[in-house]
C-alpha cells in the first residue's frame, strides 16, 4: 500500500510545489507593482491586441508556467518511476464516440443558457453575439486546450487511474475534486481578494469553488470510464471554460453564471450517479 502511495504523492507533491512557486511569484509582482494579472478572456483578448505591457508579459509568463504544474508532475512521474507510464497507453485517442461530444456540449450550453435567461431578462446583453465573438471564443477554447486543459495529463492521465486501483469512482472523484481546488488555492484567493471581496465572502465563495470543483471531477471521471480518452477529458475541460466565459461576456455576469453552472453541475452529477450507481459504487479494472 505504501508502496503504491508513493508516485501519488511525489505527483501531488512537483504539482503543488511547482504551481504555488510561478503562482506565488506572479501574484507578488503583480501586487508590488500594482499590476493587474490577466485571466483567461481578458488575457487571450491582450494577446490577438499585441498590448501586453513587458511588466505584465513576465508575470502573464509566470502565472501560465504555474498552470502546467499537473503536466510537467505527470511527466516527472512517468520518467521517475517508468512503471507508470501504462496509465498513458493508448489514452490519447481520436475516435470518441460521437455521442459523448454530443453529450459535454449539450450539458454546458445547456447549464451555461439556463441561467442566463433570468440574467438577460433583467439586465439585457453587454456585448451582443456577434460572428467575430463566436470566433473569439473558438480562439479561446484552443487556448483552453493548450493550456489548462492540460491539466488532464496530470488529474485523469495519471492520479485518477492510479487511485481507481483501490478506491471507487466516486471515492476517488472527491479526493481528486478536492485536490484540484486545493491546488488552484493561490490563484483563486487572489481573484476574490482583487475583486474587492470581504473574508467571509471569500471564505464561503471558496468554499462554493471546492464543492464545484469536485462536481466537475465527478463529470471528468465518469467520462473517462467511459471512453479511457486523456484527449476527450482535455476537450471537456476546455468546453467547460468556454461556455460560461462566453455567457459572462454577453451577459456582463460572469459570477452569476459561475455559481449557476456549478449548482447546475451538481443536478447533473446527481442524475448520473444514481443511474450509474454500480459504476461510481464498485471497484473498476482499466
Amino acid at each position: 500500500m505504501q508502496c503504491k502511495k508513493k508516485p501519488q504523492r511525489l505527483f501531488i507533491g512537483f504539482t503543488f510545489i511547482w504551481s504555488f512557486i510561478f503562482w506565488g511569484l506572479s501574484i507578488f509582482l503583480a501586487l508590488k507593482g500594482n499590476i493587474e494579472l490577466l485571466e483567461s478572456g481578458a488575457l487571450l483578448q491582450a494577446i490577438l491586441h499585441n498590448n501586453i505591457e513587458r511588466e505584465v508579459r513576465t508575470i502573464t509568463i509566470l502565472n501560465t508556467l504555474a498552470g502546467y504544474g499537473p503536466l510537467l508532475a505527470a511527466i516527472f512521474i512517468t520518467i521517475y518511476m517508468p512503471t507508470t507510464r501504462k496509465h498513458f497507453t493508448h489514452r490519447f485517442k481520436f475516435n470518441t464516440p460521437f455521442r459523448y461530444i454530443l453529450q459535454i456540449i449539450g450539458l454546458f450550453l445547456l447549464i451555461t443558457i439556463i441561467p442566463a435567461i433570468p440574467l438577460f431578462i433583467s439586465k439585457g446583453f453587454s456585448t451582443a453575439p456577434t460572428w467575430s465573438l463566436l470566433g473569439f471564443s473558438l480562439l479561446f477554447f484552443g487556448y483552453q486546450f493548450i493550456t489548462a486543459a492540460t491539466e488532464e495529463i496530470g488529474w485523469r492521465g495519471y492520479l485518477l487511474p492510479t487511485m481507481l486501483q483501490e478506491k471507487t469512482p466516486w471515492q476517488a472523484s472527491l479526493r481528486i475534486g478536492l485536490i484540484w481546488a486545493l491546488w488552484h488555492t493561490p490563484i483563486i484567493l487572489y481573484v476574490f481578494y482583487t475583486q474587492g471581496l470581504p473574508v467571509f465572502q471569500i471564505i464561503i465563495s471558496f468554499i462554493g469553488f471546492i464543492a464545484g470543483t469536485i462536481a466537475m471531477a465527478t463529470v471528468h471521471t465518469y467520462y473517462y470510464l467511459k471512453t479511457k480518452n486523456i484527449l476527450f477529458n482535455m476537450f471537456i475541460h476546455a468546453i467547460g471554460n468556454t461556455f460560461p466565459m462566453l455567457a459572462g461576456l454577453v451577459i456582463a455576469s460572469s459570477y452569476e453564471i459561475s455559481v449557476a453552472v456549478q449548482i447546475l453541475l451538481w443536478v447533473f452529477v446527481f442524475i448520473i450517479t444514481k443511474k450509474n450507481k454500480d459504476l461510481f459504487d464498485t471497484l473498476q479494472e482499466l
